[in-house]
């Protein structure tokens, strides 16, 4: 489950403009991170190709506050 949060940091760190360690799980994508609409879009479908998976497209849309953690949770319900 380790490579899972990994993995994501990896691909927010890679569309926001965070250094990765600075992505924790408790980072909100636009508040704390500088994450745009076009950056979750970007989040989602790297996750997706990452974990060959396909995310519900309403997912993002549903939290105005979406952490990493939010993704790692996410993530783990297709896997």
């Amino acid at each position: 489950m380790k490579d899972i949060e990994t993995n994501i940091k990896k691909i927010v760190s890679e569309n926001t403009v965070c250094d990765i360690e600075k992505v924790t799980n408790e980072s909100r994508l636009q508040r704390d991170l500088g994450s745009d609409s076009l950056d979750g879009i970007n989040i989602l479908m790297g996750i997706e190709e990452t974990f060959d998976i396909q995310i519900d497209e309403t997912f993002y849309d549903t939290h105005d506050d979406m952490t990493i953690q939010h993704l790692i949770d996410e993530t783990k319900k297709y896997l």
